[in-house]
C-alpha cells in the first residue's frame, strides 16, 4: 500500500513538472521509481513522501554501495531526488553528496600528444577533417560526422542542434580564426550541402575508415581530441577573461555539466 500511494503521488507530481527535456523527464522518471522499489525492498518505505528524511536516504545510499553502483551514478541519482523533493517543497538536511560521502574519483587525463604535422600524416581528407572539427571547434566525433554544412554553418558560427550533439541541447561554437574559416569550407568541399558524412557515407564505412587512417597516422582511433580545444580556447579567453569567465564559456561551446571534465582536459 505504501508504495503504491508514493508511486502515484510521484506519477502525479512528475507530470506536473515540465522542466527539461523530453529525455530528462523520463531520466526524472526512471530514478523516482528506481528509489521507490529500492526503499520498499530495504523494508524502509515511508507512508508517504514528505516523512523521507535523511534515515531513509543513508539507507537508500548504502544498498546502492552494496550493489556497487557507481558513485557518479549514485551522484546523478541524488541529484534527481533533490530535484523532485524541492519541487514537492519537501526540504531535508544532510543529503548533500559530502554528508552522503559521495566523492567524485578524480579524473586522470591520459591524452595523447598531437600536433599539426601528426594531422598531415591523415591522407584521407574526410577523417582528416573529423580530427579537425574536434580540435578546433571542440565537436565530438560523433557530432563532426553529423555536420549538415547548409544546416550547422552559420557567417560567424557553428551551430549544433540537439538531434546531433551528445547531450541533445543545443550550442553554438564561435568561429573565431581563418583556420576555424578553411576547416569548414574543407567540409563543404567533401559534402552535399544537405547531406552529413553518416548519411553520405554510412557509420561502418566511417568507423573502419577512421580506425585504419589514424592507426597509420599513429594515433588512437577511440581518444577524443576535443581536449586540445579547450586547452587552446582557455589560453585565448584568459588574456581577457577572468578563469570563471573563461571556463564558463568553453563548457557552454563544448556541452560540459561538470567543471571536473573540463578540469580533466585542461590538465
Amino acid at each position: 500500500m505504501r508504495k503504491n500511494e508514493l508511486r502515484r503521488f510521484a506519477n502525479n507530481q512528475l507530470s506536473l513538472d515540465n522542466t527539461g527535456s523530453h529525455r530528462d523527464k523520463r531520466h526524472r522518471a526512471f530514478v523516482i521509481s528506481k528509489i521507490i522499489n529500492d526503499l520498499f525492498k530495504i523494508g524502509q518505505c515511508p507512508p508517504h513522501w514528505h516523512v523521507l528524511n535523511q534515515t531513509y536516504i543513508h539507507a537508500l545510499v548504502q544498498l546502492w554501495k552494496r550493489q556497487r553502483i557507481k558513485t557518479v551514478t549514485i551522484m546523478k541519482y541524488m541529484t534527481v531526488l533533490r530535484h523532485f523533493l524541492k519541487h514537492i517543497n519537501h526540504s531535508i538536511e544532510g543529503i548533500d553528496n559530502i554528508s552522503l560521502q559521495l566523492i567524485r574519483e578524480k579524473l586522470e587525463a591520459n591524452y595523447q600528444a598531437i600536433n599539426t604535422g601528426t594531422i598531415e600524416k591523415i591522407t584521407n581528407p574526410f577523417i582528416k577533417v573529423l580530427l579537425q572539427l574536434q580540435i578546433y571547434f571542440g565537436l565530438t566525433f560523433s557530432e563532426a560526422y553529423r555536420l549538415i554544412p547548409d544546416i550547422h554553418i552559420r557567417n560567424n558560427m557553428l551551430w549544433l542542434t540537439r538531434d546531433i550533439t551528445f547531450n541533445h541541447q543545443d550550442r553554438a561554437v564561435p568561429i573565431r580564426n581563418d583556420e576555424q574559416l578553411t576547416i569548414l569550407e574543407l567540409l563543404r568541399s567533401l559534402n552535399q550541402p544537405n547531406e552529413s558524412m553518416l548519411e553520405t557515407h554510412g557509420h561502418r564505412t566511417i568507423l573502419s575508415t577512421h580506425q585504419r587512417m589514424m592507426k597509420l597516422a599513429g594515433l588512437s582511433s577511440k581518444q577524443t581530441y576535443r581536449y586540445l580545444y579547450a586547452q587552446y580556447q582557455y589560453r585565448e579567453l584568459s588574456k581577457t577573461l577572468s578563469h570563471q569567465e573563461a571556463s564558463q564559456t568553453i563548457m557552454n561551446e563544448m556541452g560540459l555539466k561538470s567543471r571536473t571534465t573540463l578540469w580533466s582536459y585542461l590538465a
